[in-house]
């Protein structure tokens, strides 16, 4: 957040040089994008610019009240996660 950086500038320059999101067309195993609606780390959208880029096998859990890392759906998710990599690797 701006408080970590100081300025905005900064912050906003440095989430647009980790987006995954100009690598995404290169990928050629399955996906599985998880996003946060209340993410204070990363930008919210930065989970949907993700998935939509990705033009391979994908999936996305996108939790609209969750902050970073979805703590508040932790048991959830790994289950959803358990289930998604157990369909993909059988």
């Amino acid at each position: 957040s701006v408080h970590i950086v100081g300025r905005q500038e900064p912050l906003l320059q440095f989430l647009k040089d980790i987006s995954l999101e100009n690598v995404c067309p290169i990928i050629a195993c399955p996906v599985l994008v998880i996003g946060a609606g209340k993410d204070n780390i990363l930008p919210p959208d930065e989970s949907m610019r993700t998935f939509a880029a990705l033009s391979q096998d994908k999936k996305i859990i996108y939790y609209s009240d969750a902050t970073h890392c979805c703590p508040e759906y932790a048991f959830e998710m790994l289950v959803e996660m358990e289930q998604w990599l157990e369909r993909k690797m059988s």
